[in-house]
């Protein structure tokens, strides 16, 4: 009997570190990433902004429906591989150069948004920068993000596939975000 009371401490224990671990990270968080392809800049382009393609060739992803604007941005609906579903609208688009993209959910227990930044690569390819000015509710969500699967894991799966579907290995490496404001990726 003393055994599982101690486990049950031990659980318990457990529990309330990573709680508390939680509510001392912060909520907002901004990370980079980068890869370089060999691909054209224009065939990298064509691949992030076609987002009803994505599910060809991102594997976390089910499905994406394409939503009416919300005023003059571009909205769409992704369903993961896993069942979750998050709404999107594009907030910035300069053609071969910048993406920016937003989740609109409301009241999810987490969100932000992703910056996409183009730049000629070595030989003709393209250096892709994605940026995430991210922000995480839950304390128990925040320290699972920040410290069991860190914030970057999303885009270094997005890098991933990406460089799959162009043919390559991608060689991911951390970017530096300083050039974005995490105030930006502010909680709805």
């Amino acid at each position: 009997m003393k055994w599982v009371v101690r486990v049950a401490a031990l659980l318990a224990g457990i529990i309330v570190l990573i709680v508390t671990v939680g509510f001392l990270l912060p909520e907002n968080h901004v990370t980079a990433r980068r890869a370089e392809f060999r691909a054209p800049p224009d065939t990298v382009w064509k691949l992030i902004t076609d987002v009803s393609s994505m599910p060809g060739w991102r594997s976390d992803l089910k499905s994406v429906e394409i939503l009416p604007a919300r005023g003059q941005r571009f909205a769409w609906r992704e369903t993961s591989s896993g069942g979750d579903v998050l709404t999107y609208v594009r907030d910035e688009l300069r053609p071969a150069s910048v993406l920016r993209s937003s989740i609109v959910d409301e009241g999810g227990p987490f969100g932000g948004e992703w910056v996409h930044e183009l730049e000629p690569g070595r030989q003709g390819g393209t250096r892709l920068t994605i940026t995430e000015l991210g922000w995480v509710r839950n304390p128990v969500f925040r320290f699972v993000s920040r410290i069991v699967i860190g914030h970057g894991a999303t885009i270094d799966g997005y890098l991933a596939a990406l460089g799959v579907r162009v043919g390559e290995t991608a060689t991911i490496q951390d970017a530096d975000p300083s050039q974005h404001d995490s105030t930006r990726a502010t909680v709805r």
